[in-house]
């Protein structure tokens, strides 16, 4: 027996040789493409990094398994190699991985951290700042939470910090920021970068001085502490250059681009962020020079260095499924066709202005394959803003060729760009919406989407709520936004996964289809036209497109044009009803006068239509066109009620863009061809009901009643079918349980505007101190999120229509919510309506559409009404013209089978006695002849 135990136990140290021999030969081959991948990836060699590393993940699945610390840290270093190769879809497909090993084996690992930074460094490179500093925080709060002040560990979060605030232009809260970062001395690499994004901040205020004192101060840290010729001496370099361009000293600034391209050339490290920022800036100096030849020649040089282009005008589109591209190449393509512009206006080559074409429209494209890959609205916003020169440029230069060629070629790729502009986000948002819904996702799939979102609004009610307080409370508040970027880190994953695993998705998201010229034309009714405007700092261009034709008008407009459409605004909707009467009836009339003739009457010279839909560009937004006056009047005698208003010869209309007016929402389900209405009660602070804690001094929200919208409501329940719900029945959780049944929404109550956060204004619903899961505010981001079903909803409440300007998109108005949530038609207000004369203006809007009229002529027929009937003052624009229709025309009430029957019926009879009378006639006329002869 011992014997068998002994032959047993030298058998099983046998065996334990040999697995522990293999697993020192399985270490040894991991560490064999491990330490190399490293390295090269240390030293940006990135094709060589992903082949090693590639490799070390193969064989650590193999034999340690796919859930392991080191392969998942194997995960986050490929991550990093896809970031820089410009593959974003890989790197964040990495990052997700490795993240799920760490924060469920692991959530106090540092590699957490890391990959929290490298997420925004992923988001940060398609230029989704919003997205990228919210992962950048939250790097910052779990290196502060888990770990010691280790600046080492800190760096990267900081600097990525530093450039975000930066590159948004956020330059007072940058420098305090830097400034309050007291421990970045003890960190050579981190004061280094401190100096220079100080540089950088006192250059965009155009404090060179300042500016060239930091970059200084950094080039002695440099040379006492830090490696020469690394990547970091790149930027220092690049600041420099930066700043000398801005003195005008081009080949000072040029010697130091070229010292970066020295640098790239003798190291195998390289910054390649810096160096295609160096590419772009010596391509600027040429240009900047007037050596515009020079600018496209070496442009055309350097681009391929940034991609592989083609001719392909889908080539961005085709690079998606990889996110591989880097955001210079939009800049490189602009300056291309800058360049290539100017050299037009010197040559007069219309070879020129085509090879300037060309690139605005590779530019645009490449924005637009950006712009649809962020994730948050701010980012897209903030890009949008940012690039609008390019498309106003595009716009210019296919309007000069097509009225050289008339090739209309050129006049669709003028229109083309200005729906790529108008309203990208709303119409990408949309589409990405339906994709979420109707691309056959799984019910667990979509069923997460929603809960996700659900917990997001609700964290983001929470953390709105709390910084809205006199003294919020730092400790909730921490635990808010941890709770709230855990969720939307979720949902970040969710959609990576979704975009990878269904092409259909895929596929409905990022391939939004923009209306055409013809498209267009083909949907216009016969008496139709519409009227897109595309307005920049000195050019209006217009597009009228009726059933006969396809015009574009251009002309130069004075610079205080954009100052005009604001003081215009202003004056109708802050009427001082008790003084300077006359000076404002004067300066009334002669901007609605001068808007008239810039805005108007070209396209009336143009067109017969008198049923005309605007698609306003820019300050335009703010301008109600029934207002202006056609003819010139006697501006001393004050007369609202007989002045000469658009309203009299035409139907006004607007939308946000022509490819919006015309696309199909999918419904969910097929409403009550019902109004649903709501008419709140405010508190009377006397009525017992109210609790005492709740008064106007405590509530910032306190509101006066409406009495005018209860008869509002009323007179519609009298004129159609409805569902009403007034005083304390109207409340938030009402309209959310039954909204989307109803074909058509009204909703006359107050609107609180936040101009500064315009997802955060709301509608005022009644308060239900009983309702704990409400709050009696409906925000603009609660209706994005709802699925509505109506064919118009009715905002007859204060500034409805009215939001912060954002140029490229226009106002971020309550409006647009309704439009994303599903409703292609919206009654709106421009500013703070009487209820009175909102009540007698509804009233003949609803008896019109009963009559069947399209929504256009309706809300005018009410508009002429209620002028006609009041007085020389209540006639005032201010009272009427704020209403103003968006969207989609029909009639509410389209004339039925029945109706159409009894008119038949009705001629067929009448047929019948007119014939029956005729034979009667001539039977009288025969006897009577009978009788004569």
């Amino acid at each position: 027996m011992k014997t068998i135990i002994y032959i047993l136990s030298l058998g099983l140290g046998f065996i334990n040789t040999i697995i522990g021999q293999e697993y020192i030969d399985t270490k040894k081959l991991i560490d064999s493409y491990n330490k190399p991948g490293f390295n090269y990836l240390k030293q940006g060699n990135y094709d060589s990094a992903e082949y090693y590393l590639l490799k070390t993940l193969e064989l650590q699945e193999a034999s340690l398994g796919k859930f392991h610390s080191k392969t998942a840290s194997t995960h986050v270093n490929l991550s990093v190699i896809y970031r820089n190769l410009n593959n974003f879809q890989k790197a964040l497909k990495h990052l997700n991985i490795a993240e799920n090993y760490f924060s469920e084996h692991d959530p106090n690992s540092e590699f957490l951290g890391y990959i929290y930074n490298n997420k925004g460094n992923v988001y940060y490179s398609f230029s989704d700042f919003s997205e990228a500093e919210l992962y950048y925080n939250y790097c910052l709060d779990f290196f502060s939470t888990h770990m010691p002040l280790n600046t080492d560990v800190f760096v990267k979060p900081y600097i990525n910090l530093f450039n975000i605030l930066i590159t948004q232009d956020r330059i007072e809260e940058a420098i305090s920021f830097l400034n309050e970062l007291g421990f970045v001395a003890n960190n050579p690499r981190l004061d280094y970068y401190k100096h220079l994004f100080l540089a950088e901040a006192y250059s965009r205020m155009s404090k060179l001085e300042l500016a060239l004192i930091e970059t200084n101060t950094a080039k002695d840290i440099y040379d006492k502490c830090l490696y020469p010729n690394s990547p970091l001496h790149m930027l220092y370099n690049f600041r420099v250059a930066s700043i000398n361009v801005k003195l005008g000293n081009y080949d000072i600034a040029l010697q130091y681009l070229l010292n970066n391209l020295e640098i790239t050339n003798n190291t195998e490290s390289t910054s390649f962020e810096k160096l295609y920022q160096t590419y772009l800036l010596i391509g600027n100096i040429h240009y900047l020079k007037g050596n515009y030849n020079n600018c496209i020649a070496w442009l055309s040089t350097t681009i391929n260095k940034l991609s592989d282009i083609n001719n392909n005008s889908d080539a961005a589109y085709n690079i998606l499924n990889e996110r591989a591209y880097n955001r210079d190449i939009i800049d490189f393509f602009k300056l291309y066709a800058d360049a290539a512009r100017k050299l037009y206006n010197e040559t007069n080559n219309i070879n020129d202005l085509k090879l300037s074409l060309e690139n605005y429209s590779r530019s645009i494209e490449y924005l637009k394959v950006f712009r649809l890959h962020m994730r948050n609205p701010e980012s897209i916003h903030l890009e949008s803003q940012k690039r609008i020169t390019i498309i106003h440029e595009a716009v210019d230069v296919a309007s000069k060729l097509f009225n050289i060629t008339a090739n209309h070629e050129y006049l669709e790729k003028a229109f083309q760009y200005a729906e790529n502009m108008k309203a990208f986000s709303l119409y990408s948002e949309i589409k990405g919406g339906e994709a979420m819904h109707f691309s056959g996702l799984p019910p667990e799939v979509k069923n997460n989407e929603i809960n996700l979102t659900r917990k997001i609004e609700a964290y983001t009610e929470l953390i709105y709520e709390e910084k809205s307080k006199i003294k919020p409370n730092e400790e909730v508040l921490r635990n808010y936004n941890n709770s709230f970027f855990k969720l939307k880190d979720n949902y970040n994953s969710l959609i990576d996964s979704i975009e990878r695993n269904y092409p259909r998705y895929f596929e409905l998201k990022y391939k939004p289809n923009f209306i055409t010229l013809k498209e267009a034309q083909e949907k216009l009714k016969k008496n139709e036209c519409i009227v897109e405007y595309v307005l920049s700092d000195s050019i209006l261009t217009t597009f009228i497109i009726d059933k006969k034709q396809i015009k574009v008008l251009t002309q130069k407009i004075e610079p205080e044009f954009h100052e005009n459409c604001f003081a215009y605004y202003k004056l109708l909707q802050n009427q001082d009803f008790s003084k300077n009467v006359r000076e404002t009836y004067r300066e009334y009339v002669t901007l609605g006068q001068m808007f008239y003739e810039v805005l108007v009457k070209p396209v009336l010279d143009v067109t017969d239509s008198r049923e005309i839909t605007f698609v306003p560009d820019g300050a335009i937004m703010y301008l109600p066109f029934d207002s202006f006056i056609t003819a010139d009047v006697d501006k001393e005698y004050i007369n609202y009620r007989d002045l000469p208003y658009l309203i009299h010869d035409l139907s006004v209309g607007y939308s946000h863009s022509s490819t919006l007016l015309f696309s199909e929402r999918i419904r969910t389900k097929s409403p009550h061809a019902k109004v649903l209405a709501f008419a709140p009660e405010y508190e009377n602070l006397l009525d017992d009901d109210v609790p005492l804690v709740w008064n106007r001094q405590s509530n910032p929200d306190f509101l006066m009643p409406l009495p005018g919208a209860k008869r509002e409501v009323e007179y519609i329940s009298k004129t159609m079918p409805s569902e009403v719900f007034m005083d304390y029945e109207a409340t938030e959780s009402n309209f959310k349980q039954y909204a989307s049944d109803y074909k058509v929404l009204h909703l006359a109550m107050h609107t609180i505007m936040d101009d500064e956060n315009p997802m955060f204004s709301k509608l005022a619903f009644a308060r239900d101190f009983s309702d704990t899961t409400q709050d009696h505010n409906l925000f603009t981001y609660e209706i994005y999120n709802m699925k509505l079903n109506a064919e118009m909803v009715v905002l007859s409440s204060c500034s409805s229509g009215y939001g912060k300007m954002q140029k490229g998109e226009g106002m971020m108005s309550m409006a647009r919510g309704f439009i994303y949530a599903g409703c292609p038609s919206i009654v709106m207000t421009l500013w703070q309506v009487s209820d009175q004369s909102s009540a007698e203006l509804m009233s003949g809007f609803y008896n019109y559409l009963k009559k069947g009229r399209n929504k256009k002529r309706a809300l005018r027929e009410a508009k002429i009404d209620y002028i006609t009937s009041s007085d020389k003052l209540k006639a005032n624009p201010y009272f009427w013209s704020a209403f103003m229709i968006v969207g989609n025309n029909s009639p509410l009430h389209s004339r039925s089978a029945g109706f159409y029957l009894a008119v038949i019926i009705t001629g067929l009879t009448l047929l019948i006695l007119l014939f029956t009378y005729k034979k009667q006639i001539r039977k009288i006329f025969k006897s009577n002849k009978q009788i004569v002869s």
